[in-house]
């Protein structure tokens, strides 16, 4: 597993044929598809994005500012931004379509 520095993601993006989010309910417009925006599906995150610690602070102070994102969550993000990474696992598989991001370009999330 690989560690992001503080304030970044890594995802992994969705293949670029949207079948996926139209199974979903989602449809994508045109404009969309020529590379604005993309999902994908978070990897690793810093730790200041996630735990106990960053849960306890939300409540009690600032939830609407302050975002939280974990491992495994399914999300729509900057694909300007993206920053493609070229890595292998302890296997030695080239892992498809990862990439590096700013937390604060994680545009939303989506509920399934």
């Amino acid at each position: 597993m690989i560690t992001p520095c503080s304030g970044f993601a890594f995802i992994i993006e969705d293949a670029e044929d949207f079948s996926n989010l139209e199974a979903m309910g989602l449809e994508m417009p045109e404009d969309a598809k020529k590379g604005v925006g993309s999902t994908g599906v978070i990897l690793s995150v810093s730790n200041e994005r996630q735990g106990l610690f960053q849960r306890i602070r939300h409540w009690l102070f600032a939830d609407r500012i302050l975002s939280t994102y974990k491992a495994g969550q399914h999300v729509i993000f900057d694909k300007f931004i993206f920053s493609s990474i070229y890595f292998r696992d302890k296997d030695g598989n080239e892992i498809k379509r990862l990439g590096s991001i700013p937390t604060d370009c994680i545009l939303g999330r989506i509920c399934e």
